[in-house]
């Protein structure tokens, strides 16, 4: 099975939304340039964290992403 981490990103996006604690989530921009891949949690009042994703599985970008923008924790 090919991966794919930017749609991965935008159905994450849209679940996340339907909750109170990020319902002012706009996306999350999956940036791939050469050897750097990171997920940019895009917010209504600006951009979040960066939150490196480079050799996850589409599994472990979920872990990830949940983790950065929960403080470190699952």
């Amino acid at each position: 099975m090919n991966e794919d981490k930017h749609m991965t990103c935008v159905a994450l996006s849209v679940v996340l939304r339907t909750t109170r604690q990020f319902d002012d989530l706009l996306y999350l921009d999956y940036i791939k340039d050469g050897e750097r891949e990171v997920v940019v949690p895009v917010f209504q009042n600006g951009h979040g964290n960066p939150i490196n994703v480079h050799m996850d599985s589409c599994w472990a970008l979920i872990k990830d992403v949940i983790r950065g923008l929960n403080g470190g924790e699952l």
